[in-house]
C-alpha cells in the first residue's frame, strides 16, 4: 500500500496530553520521557516482534536513561487476564516502582495492555505510548482507553488511563507489513464516515497513507474525546462496526481473524441494518461497501449478523434499556440509535 512522508512534526492537545505526530516524532522521546519522570527508570512493554525490529534504535533514543523492557508474544491472544498478570510479574522483578513509567510501544494490542497495566499497577504509573501499527496511531493509543480481553468479549475489562503523551511517529509504517497497513485503513475509513467527508474522499480516490490521512484520522477521534471523554454519549460514535466486529472477532477466535478486518465486516452489516431501519441511504451503503471491497477488506460472501446475534449480548453498549448502536445517515455523517437486540436479526 503506498504510503508518504515529508510534513513537519504536529502537535495535538486531547484533555490533559500531547499528541505529537510526524515522520521523526521519536525524535522528541527523550524530552518527553526526561519532562515526565525526570533521570527515573522507564519500563517498556513491547511485542516480540516489534521490539527484534526497532528495540536498539529505540533504546538509543534514551540514552542516558536505563531501559527495563517486557515483551509478549505479538497478537490478540495477549490481550488476556494471564498476559496482564505474567507482564505485572515481571515488571514487580525488574524492580518497578510507582515514580517511574511504563512506556507501550508497539500495536494495538500493546498500547491497550500496557495502558491497563500502568492504569491498575499501585493504583497508577505514569505511561507513555509509541504506537507502530497505522491501527493503533489512529485508533488504539488514542483516547486514554485501554482494556484486556475475557473469553465473554474484546475490552470487557479496562479502565481510562490519561497518557504523559504520545508519539505518533509515521516512520514506523515503513516497516509495517501491507497486511498490517490494510487493517489499520479499516480504522481510518471509519473515522472518515463518522466525521469527515474529505478524507473518505481521500482514500476512495487513493491517497497515499501519509501523515495527512493519520492525523486528519486522529483529529475525527480527538474531537469526539474531547466532547465526550468518558463514553456518556457521543463518543458511542467511534464504535461504527465495532458491535458485530468485536463479536466476529469473538466468534472466529481470538487472533484467527484481525480486527480491522472484522471490523469492516461489523461496518458492512451495519450499513445493511441501516438500510433495513430507513437510517442510510441505499446508495451510501453500496458506495462504501464496494470501497471496502476494493480494499480488500471484505469479500463475498458477506458475513451474517444471525451468525454472531449471539456473541453481541456482551457488549459493553447492550444497556437494560436496549443496545446503542451506531448507523450512517451519510459519508461523514453517524448517529446512535438505541435498539431491541431483535432488531438484529
Amino acid at each position: 500500500m503506498p504510503r508518504k512522508r515529508g510534513l513537519p512534526l504536529t502537535t495535538l492537545t486531547i484533555r490533559n496530553h500531547d499528541i505529537i505526530i510526524g515522520e521523526d516524532a521519536s525524535s522528541a522521546l527523550l524530552r518527553c520521557v526526561n519532562t515526565s519522570v525526570g533521570n527515573r527508570d522507564v519500563y517498556v512493554i513491547s511485542d516480540d516482534n516489534v521490539w527484534s525490529l526497532h528495540g536498539e534504535r529505540f533504546k538509543a533514543k534514551l540514552s542516558g536513561q536505563r531501559v527495563n523492557v517486557v515483551t509478549v508474544t505479538p497478537g490478540e491472544t495477549s490481550k488476556s487476564v494471564k498476559t496482564y498478570l505474567d507482564v505485572v510479574s515481571r515488571l514487580m522483578d525488574q524492580g518497578i516502582r510507582r515514580d517511574n513509567m511504563i512506556i507501550g510501544f508497539g500495536g494495538g494490542v500493546v498500547t491497550d495492555l500496557a495502558g491497563f497495566v500502568a492504569a491498575t499497577l499501585f493504583r497508577g504509573v505514569r505511561f507513555g505510548s509509541v504506537p507502530t501499527s497505522l491501527l493503533s496511531m489512529v485508533d488504539a493509543s488514542i483516547g486514554s482507553k485501554t482494556g484486556i480481553d475475557l473469553p465473554q468479549g474484546k475490552n470487557l475489562i479496562g479502565a481510562f488511563k490519561d497518557p504523559d503523551w504520545v508519539i505518533v511517529d509515521t516512520a514506523y509504517l515503513e516497516t509495517l507489513p501491507d497486511a498490517y497497513m490494510t487493517d489499520g485503513l479499516s480504522e481510518v475509513i471509519k473515522a472518515a464516515l463518522i466525521g469527515d467527508s474529505m478524507l473518505y474522499r481521500m482514500i476512495k480516490t487513493g491517497h497515499d497513507i501519509r501523515e495527512e490521512t493519520v492525523l486528519r484520522a486522529i483529529e475525527v477521534k480527538r474531537a469526539i474525546v474531547m466532547e465526550d471523554p468518558l463514553e456518556s454519549g457521543k463518543r458511542m460514535l467511534l464504535n461504527f462496526g465495532h458491535t458485530f466486529g468485536h463479536a466476529i472477532e469473538k466468534k472466529r477466535g481470538y487472533g484467527t481473524i484481525s480486527h480491522g478486518v472484522a471490523v469492516a465486516y461489523g461496518m458492512a452489516i451495519a450499513l445493511d441494518l441501516g438500510v433495513r431501519m430507513g437510517i442510510t441511504p441505499s446508495k451510501v451503503a453500496h458506495e462504501v461497501k464496494k470501497l471496502l471491497s476494493d480494499k480488500g477488506l471484505v469479500h463475498e460472501p458477506m458475513m451474517r449478523p444471525e451468525d454472531y446475534v449471539d456473541a453481541v449480548i456482551h457488549d459493553k453498549k447492550n444497556l437494560s434499556d436496549g443496545l446503542r448502536f451506531v448507523f450512517l445517515e451519510d459519508i461523514g455523517k453517524a448517529v446512535i440509535k438505541t435498539i431491541r437486540m431483535e432488531d438484529l436479526q
